[in-house]
């Protein structure tokens, strides 16, 4: 069985990961490999008799959305299923497919690529602080949605704009995610230092400002909103010297 982590404890109605594998290969009578894809934290491999496996996510310079959960489970079904590599091997190169394909949004995905994929490494956020104007219906909709994609790749968030209630204090260990829509240029370097964020992400899908405007302050600008949540989320240590510096 091949699921993110939504789906098995939905499906086994259970919310503590290990006992919701262990439940789905007691359920029915063939489910030996239990493999739960968990976003940003990458992926965990449960096997009948066995410790449970952790496979890294890997980085990819953007992150292309449709088609990768499609991507993950063909790879991984060819090299166990077919190939008759271990599991935990085989949603490896499925966990490394999906970073190559991220970039390029082509199949079949080349080998170099797959074999010179980096590892996210290093402790993640400890949660995403998300700013963006409210000004309009559309606007506050983006910031919604934003919130919601980033609690379903397992970060806590923190929207001022959307939870005016809760307070100001330094939040140690967070990233931030600026949406550029409707903020100013001032705007956006305001927010940039007024707090230390281990990562300072800029979604600019308007192509309004240049990143060197922001290089000062360590931010990273992206055009695109899959890839602006997926690098504010990820461990700032993986985006060192790489880079730019699946369904995951």
């Amino acid at each position: 069985m091949v699921m993110n982590e939504i789906e098995l404890y939905r499906y086994t109605e259970c919310t503590d990961l290990a006992t919701a594998a262990a439940n789905a290969m007691t359920q029915g009578d063939q489910e030996t490999v239990v493999v739960v894809k968990r976003g940003v934290r990458g992926v965990t491999v449960y096997e009948a008799d066995a410790a449970p496996m952790d496979v890294p996510a890997y980085y990819s310079s953007r992150v292309f959305k449709i088609g990768t959960g499609d991507v993950f489970s063909a790879v991984f079904a060819h090299h166990w299923g077919e190939a008759g590599i271990s599991a935990t091997a085989a949603a490896d190169l499925a966990s490394r497919s999906v970073s190559a394909y991220c970039e390029t949004m082509s199949l079949p995905v080349e080998t170099e690529l797959i074999n010179s994929r980096e590892p996210l490494t290093g402790r993640a956020p400890s949660r995403v602080v998300l700013h963006g104007s409210t000004c309009t219906i559309g606007r506050r909709y983006t910031l919604e949605e934003a919130r919601f994609r980033l609690k379903e790749l397992g970060m806590d968030v923190h929207s001022p704009r959307l939870e005016e209630s809760l307070c100001n204090a330094i939040l140690e260990d967070a990233s931030a995610l600026i949406i550029a829509d409707g903020l100013s240029q001032a705007d956006i370097h305001r927010l940039c230092t007024s707090q230390p964020y281990v990562n300072l992400i800029i979604l600019d899908e308007e192509g309004r400002f240049d990143i060197a405007t922001f290089s000062d302050f360590g931010a990273k600008l992206f055009p695109d909103f899959a890839s602006a949540l997926y690098h504010a989320s990820w461990p700032p240590a993986s985006l060192c010297g790489l880079a730019g510096c699946g369904d995951a």
